[in-house]
């Protein structure tokens, strides 16, 4: 069968998590034909699991993708403005440790994140000495220097309902609980016939002109359906919280070279996120908490705030990132039509520009950034 009108869909996107809602729904507002499917349920993997944070992307500048750093900047302002009721802006304290990297490159760092997008509205970054500072509290009192700047927070996976919702009531045929398990071409070439299984056993059938992998972290699987190999594996992460205790953070506190982040909920609690692995079963795709990471992030985590000491985790759980090279892998694999790529390691960062760009390429415009430097072909 084809979409539900009986004709091809336009593009049939396998993952539904923030990237595959986001480009349904960009699709869906340019009137193309769109269909998703999502093998769990929605933004159960990565997208619900991870530190909820909607940032411009910080690190990319060290890779001088200053194009890309700004659109992210730009769709963070867009949230920020137009889902209020489910972002809020946050403030981070990011203390200097001179063995990673130097101050000055830091500095440089910040003050081109707050100048990329002109028109940003939070509060701009700026150096601060910790141990008079009222963003030194509750950290280590070797931390004499650091730096504050602004980021967001989002409730993810009610974003990503929202996307979907959208694209739904803009025409999508949506699946939830339904595995892809055949994309192949047609005998002339021009369409792709997708096969999709439910949870009971029940088959849909379905054909699209083109079809989008934005499967995460299970990305590769989908790839290879089509007869592609793409270099992108699971990354298992895992979040502690601990037992509350008194007021200690005011500021979220991004460590340990930004891949660890604290912070102090209203309740007491400190949460702590990224850091050393989880563990994964690669048969059930679950990920799951491992002892001796947990131990490791806990020990990094009360070098920077010593209040950490002696207590205990009360919940831990593991979620799943998408470990590839420096930057996302988008766009039409060369030499296979109608097969695109959208697999990124900052889902909530770039998830609406990679829809947007992946949207315009389908749509026969050309993408408002080039997009070659993500394609697959850098890898050969």
């Amino acid at each position: 069968m084809n979409g539900r009108n009986g004709q091809p869909l336009d593009l049939f996107v396998v993952g539904g998590g923030i990237n595959g809602a986001g480009i349904a729904c960009d699709a869906a507002g340019r009137s193309l034909k769109v269909g998703l499917c999502e093998m769990n349920d929605f933004a159960s993997a990565t997208s619900s699991k991870a530190t909820k944070l909607i940032h411009g992307g910080l690190r990319y500048l060290e890779h001088y993708e200053f194009r890309l750093v700004r659109e992210a900047l730009m769709e963070r302002e867009v949230l920020l403005a137009k889902a209020p009721h489910i972002s809020w802006p946050l403030r981070f304290v990011l203390p200097h440790e001179p063995h990673l990297r130097p101050r000055w490159m830091l500095r440089i760092g910040l003050f081109l994140y707050d100048h990329l997008d002109r028109h940003m509205t939070l509060p701009k970054s700026e150096a601060v000495d910790l141990p008079t500072s009222k963003f030194g509290r509750g950290l280590k009192k070797s931390f004499k220097k650091g730096f504050v700047y602004s980021d967001g927070w989002v409730d993810d996976a009610r974003l990503v309902i929202c996307n979907l919702k959208s694209a739904r009531a803009m025409g999508a045929e949506i699946y939830a609980r339904h595995r892809c398990v055949s994309a192949r071409r047609s005998a002339d070439g021009k369409l792709w016939e997708i096969e999709l299984e439910g949870r009971n056993g029940e088959k849909v059938s379905l054909t699209a002109r083109g079809l989008v992998n934005a499967a995460g972290p299970w990305a590769a699987e989908v790839a290879r359906m089509a007869g592609v190999d793409i270099p992108v594996r699971g990354a298992p992460l895992q979040m502690i919280v601990t037992e509350p205790v008194a007021p200690t953070l005011s500021r979220l506190v991004a460590y340990a070279g930004r891949h660890l982040t604290l912070k102090q909920a209203s309740s007491g609690a400190f949460m702590i996120g990224g850091g050393w692995t989880a563990g994964l079963d690669a048969q059930e795709k679950l990920s799951r908490a491992l002892r001796p990471s947990v131990e490791g992030n806990l020990w990094i985590a009360q070098r920077a705030v010593p209040a950490l000491a002696g207590l205990h985790a009360v919940r831990i759980w593991a979620g799943m990132n998408v470990n590839i090279d420096r930057a996302p892998i988008l766009g039409e694999v060369p030499g296979l039509p109608g097969f695109y790529n959208c697999v990124s390691s900052n889902g909530y960062t770039l998830a609406p520009v990679l829809g947007r760009l992946t949207a315009e390429m389908i749509a026969g415009r050309s993408p408002s950034i080039a997009v070659e430097p993500y394609s697959l072909r850098r890898f050969g």
